[in-house]
């Protein structure tokens, strides 16, 4: 497996290199997915450059995905933009009418559920 990995490593590598493209790995990370914590193998990538570290989550196009595959860190990353929402409408309340406070939490909440959708259909 870890063959696999510096094989497509390389390849990806050469793809960045032709296209003029400078991979971040500082910011560059991997996940390996399993239910089970207990299974996972301990993978060590390194490449030319430098080692890439793993990761247990990441927030990837608006989404946290968990190594886990759980839905809890998105759960908890929704809850805190609801509780930050509330907080905004809470002070706009002495400034806008009831009508327009609705409206803002209304489209807040489809823009989440939209994000969370086209995540989940692709």
């Amino acid at each position: 497996m870890n063959q696999d990995l510096k094989l497509v490593l390389e390849i990806t590598q050469k793809w960045f290199k032709s296209n003029i493209i400078l991979l971040n790995y500082d910011k560059t990370t991997f996940m390996q997915f399993s239910s089970n914590i207990s299974y996972r193998s301990l993978i060590n990538i390194q490449s030319i450059d430098s080692k890439i570290n793993l990761t247990n989550s990441l927030k990837f196009l608006g989404i946290v995905v968990v190594s886990s595959l759980t839905w809890k860190k998105y759960i908890d990353y929704i809850n805190s933009k609801l509780i930050s929402l509330g907080y905004i409408l809470r002070s706009l309340r002495s400034v806008l009418s009831l009508k327009i406070i609705k409206q803002i939490y209304v489209h807040f909440l489809r823009s989440l559920s939209i994000k969370l959708w086209n995540h989940i259909l692709g």
